[in-house]
């Protein structure tokens, strides 16, 4: 009897201890696996050493990982910053990162969005020292930089004429139209190129008498609160760069100023094959592809009195194909995905409507020379302090 009372109570007090016992494995293995999961989808940091502020870039998180750009220095040496980005005209010595603060894991990129000239001859950026930080990958509007970082797409500007009604539509853009042309100019002198430029302009008015709106402070004005939005009332806007013959410049001049209101741009400053390999066919006019600037203004009075010539350079809005040009957010989401996952995850397939250019290039190790890739890489007209062009821009004829 005493035998059978002292077994019962055994059993229960051992009942009770194990199911004590299980109840803590499993709340110790449950907060194991929450604290794993926790670290697992911890957001990167993606730092911007010379940033003082970001706008959110919203990024799919299935496809791009799981990240926030901050400029918070202080967070250098966070475990969960992965990427630090770097402008190139504000690199200084003694503004870096000392190497005992950079973690191995770590990937340093070097960014550009000026062209080589104004690095060059006006910040005096020679780009000699600073390969000693061990730059993992480049960022810029070159198309053979690690990540291609351009300064508009073509996408994106199918996207906004098509929120015009003008891409299914082409004779709403043609009755849109009520100038010729336009030019917006505020750098006046800053690199040689950029006097040329503005001699170039003021003999397309004052010479050539070229029907044309100029505006900025090099013509003593300034532009229209509304400039962006009365852009798709002109025919042309003269998109000339104030760099001449520099691999891949193309900024907004080409594509919001133009391409992204439907305006025809007439380009000068990079080199024809350049605009090929990011334009559509047939989407712009060429400066250098006139022998005088007489040809260049008759034939674009040619093209405002002849509307089916004129739209031949908007034919390139039925294409699909250009719909998937690559653009910032794509580059943003491959550095999420580097941050995220690694240099690994970025899948070399992935082409960049540039050619036959791929849109990343596996380069795990530290570039070696920034020097010879973003001056070295381009052609003499580029870096020269004054240049020689052709009398088709500079001469009356």
């Amino acid at each position: 009897m005493l035998r059978r009372k002292w077994r019962s109570s055994s059993v229960r007090k051992y009942s009770l201890v194990s199911i004590f016992a299980l109840f803590c494995i499993r709340w110790m293995t449950k907060n194991d696996e929450a604290e794993k999961f926790s670290v697992g989808r911890q957001k990167k940091i993606i730092l911007l050493w010379h940033e003082r502020a970001w706008k959110k870039k919203s990024l799919d998180e299935t496809r791009c990982g799981s990240c926030s750009f901050t400029s918070d220095r202080t967070l250098l040496g966070h475990p969960s910053t992965a990427v630090v980005l770097f402008r190139s005209e504000n690199i200084e010595p003694e503004d870096m990162p000392t190497p005992e603060m950079r973690r191995t894991d770590q990937h340093y990129v070097w960014t550009a969005g000026e062209p080589p000239p104004a690095l060059f001859h006006l910040r005096k950026k020679f780009l000699l020292w600073e390969n000693k930080f061990g730059f993992n990958l480049t960022l810029s509007y070159r198309t053979d930089s690690s990540l291609y970082h351009p300064y508009g797409t073509v996408s994106e500007a199918i996207e906004s004429v098509s929120q015009k009604g003008y891409l299914r539509n082409l004779a709403k853009l043609l009755k849109s139209k009520e100038k010729l042309a336009v030019a917006a100019v505020s750098n006046c002198g800053s690199t040689s190129a950029a006097d040329i430029r503005l001699e170039i302009l003021r003999n397309l008015r004052e010479r050539h008498h070229l029907s044309a709106d100029y505006v900025g402070k090099c013509f003593s004005n300034t532009y229209d609160i509304n400039f962006q939005s009365l852009l798709s009332k002109y025919k042309f806007f003269l998109a000339f760069e104030n760099s001449y013959h520099c691999k891949d410049y193309i900024t907004e001049k080409f594509y919001r100023n133009a391409l992204y209101v439907g305006v025809v741009p007439v380009v000068w400053g990079s080199f024809k094959a350049d605009y090929e390999k990011v334009a559509p066919k047939n989407s712009f006019i060429h400066l250098e592809d006139f022998a005088t600037m007489t040809e260049l203004v008759e034939y674009l009075n040619y093209l405002d009195g002849n509307d089916s010539a004129y739209l031949e350079y908007f034919r390139w809005y039925g294409d699909a194909s250009y719909s998937t040009s690559v653009g910032r957010d794509e580059s943003y989401c491959s550095l999420c995905k580097i941050a995220t996952f690694g240099l690994e995850s970025i899948k070399t397939d992935a082409q960049s409507a540039v050619g036959e250019t791929r849109y990343f290039k596996q380069t795990p190790t530290p570039v070696k020379s920034l020097h010879s890739w973003f001056y070295g890489g381009n052609h003499r007209d580029c870096l020269r302090t004054r240049l020689r062009i052709g009398p088709a821009a500079v001469k009356p004829h």
